[in-house]
């Protein structure tokens, strides 16, 4: 059995219109379903490093793991 894993290989651009900062403890919302949350050292795990709402159509995403200070976060959205 193979599961998908998620890692990223490069740095973001500062200039995506798509980029957004979050504080740890500070909610963001999402919109669409939310797959997997991964930095460059691979897909965080739900309770130890982040929490999510699920509302209407949008996720609700809290990080809650100080280490993730200061790193890139990408979300993969499923349709």
């Amino acid at each position: 059995m193979f599961r998908k894993s998620y890692k990223l290989i490069k740095a973001l651009d500062p200039a995506d219109p798509h980029l957004r900062q979050a504080a740890i403890g500070q909610p963001i919302e999402l919109e669409g379903d939310l797959k997997a949350l991964a930095d460059h050292y691979g897909r965080l795990r739900e309770g130890k490093d982040y929490q999510q709402e699920k509302l209407e159509g949008r996720i609700r995403v809290t990080f809650t793991n100080p280490l993730l200070q200061g790193t890139e976060v990408a979300a993969v959205m499923g349709e």
